[in-house]
């Protein structure tokens, strides 16, 4: 049947259904891409077709809005949103309300969306919607002193949308507020907001972002291509160019090329986001965009009361290590190759050698370590299969020369490298040699 161009705003007459043969269907289509969204198996149990691919592929990137006026009813009616009750002027509720929102959105969608607003149109909220009242909630003028006031506005919108109220019967009592003092309430209000999303991002988001770059510009860097062919994402987007590609010939040769993974762990450090601003010539060290940090808040990450100025002993970094690994590369065999700390002594002006023996804090901090690798056995199911201390002597370590020892074995350096045991290497041997409750924590007597 055509429908005439001049009749097709007009309902049509008779029966649709009586025009056709009985038993004649009718419907309307639509497609599961088209209209339903989600796709994380996670949430729906079904897994990304081939135009979600090509719509990533084309690089539709989302810029999301935190707030677009519509604020809960449930606030609004508890505290009054935006416009606080005048007991908590000083500390609004909706501003630590709005926070926590925050929280959970750059939680939930921070892995996909990497440009967020805050507050959409402040003005217009906090103008419109407690000024002149054309926006919800509509507190200001009544309506009648409102189109005198709209009548010399600039802003036609607000017109337009004050004629629709007219038309329309509230359905409930209209507060009209206070419009010389609410619109400078909600306004101070909605920057506070503003500033704690803020603030909560860069505290917390901007910094996980930068531990995960940091962890991407040196796990990642080779861990990655021996499990996808390819390097972090994050590594091509700030490297760019200068990164080198692999052929496809090349990604299949490295991928899967390992057997178990070898762990070094030493120590942990803070990631502070550092975008680099040098303008200057590129430089590995700023690629990352990261600056590694041993305290946060004053506070120093681990125990630092030992000579090395860079090892901080955080015993509980080599689980979180550990967990990450087993995570992100697919659950990979895991023997930790290097654990250990040093014990400062100068060959110049050499500590007395009962002193240098007695290496108590070398097995406290095995003794932690040991304790935690034993955590992400047991409990987390973590696949270590070996454990190797740094190191069996005292050693030339590459940039600090003789000064830092790590053995479990004196060597003294001016009398023909002569080589005694220390007080860990006793207790090294007596762990292996039969039993000891656990976490280990057998030293024997001081003499």
């Amino acid at each position: 049947m055509e429908i005439p161009l001049s009749t097709a705003s007009r309902p049509p007459t008779g029966s649709l259904r009586g025009a056709f043969p009985e038993g004649f269907m009718f419907g309307t289509a639509t497609s599961a891409f088209q209209i339903e969204g989600a796709t994380t198996e996670k949430e729906s149990g079904r897994k990304p077709s081939v135009w979600d691919t090509f719509a990533k592929e084309e690089g539709i990137e989302p810029f999301v809005c935190l707030f677009h006026w519509d604020v809960p009813q449930a606030l609004e009616d508890e505290y009054g949103g935006f416009l606080p009750h005048r007991s908590c002027l000083q500390n609004p509720p909706v501003v630590k309300d709005f926070e926590d929102y925050a929280d959970f959105c750059f939680r939930t969608y921070g892995d996909r969306v990497k440009h967020w607003i805050t507050i959409c149109g402040p003005w217009s909220y906090a103008y419109s919607g407690y000024g002149v009242g054309t926006y919800a909630p509509g507190l200001g003028y009544s309506l009648s002193e409102n189109q005198q006031l709209l009548e010399m506005s600039v802003f036609p919108a607000s017109r337009h949308f004050s004629l629709l109220r007219q038309n329309a019967k509230p359905s409930f009592d209209l507060d009209l507020g206070d419009p010389g003092r609410d619109p400078y309430v909600v306004a101070k209000t909605l920057l506070l907001a503003h500033a704690a999303a803020v603030r909560l991002y860069r505290r917390k988001y901007k910094d996980e972002a930068a531990a995960q770059r940091a962890k991407d510009f040196m796990l990642g860097w080779f861990m990655e291509p021996l499990i996808s062919g390819d390097y972090p994402k994050s590594m091509k987007a700030l490297v760019g160019c200068r990164l080198p590609k692999f052929t496809p010939q090349e990604s299949r040769m490295i991928k899967g090329t390992y057997d178990f993974i070898a762990l070094n762990y030493y120590t942990a450090n803070y990631a502070m986001n550092a975008p680099d601003q040098s303008h200057g010539k590129p430089h590995v060290a700023r690629d990352s965009q990261v600056k590694s940090l041993t305290s946060k808040d004053g506070i120093p990450i681990g125990e630092s009361d030992h000579e090395s100025s860079w090892i901080h002993v955080y015993p509980e970094g080599l689980l979180d290590y550990l967990l990450y690994v087993k995570n992100k590369y697919n659950d990979p065999k895991i023997y930790i190759s290097e654990n250990g700390i040093d014990q400062y002594d100068d060959p110049e002006s050499p500590l007395p050698l009962w002193e240098a023996l007695s290496d108590y804090k070398r097995v406290s901090y095995y003794n932690k370590h040991l304790s935690i690798l034993k955590t992400a056995i047991d409990k987390y199911d973590v696949k270590v299969k070996g454990y190797f201390t740094w190191s069996l002597l005292d050693n030339f370590e590459w940039n600090s020369g003789l000064p830092p020892r790590f053995g479990h074995f004196y060597v003294d350096y001016s009398d023909n490298f002569k080589r005694y045991p220390k007080l860990s290497a006793e207790w090294f041997k007596t762990h292996l040699r039969k039993p000891l409750p656990f976490p280990p924590s057998w030293t024997p007597d001081k003499k």
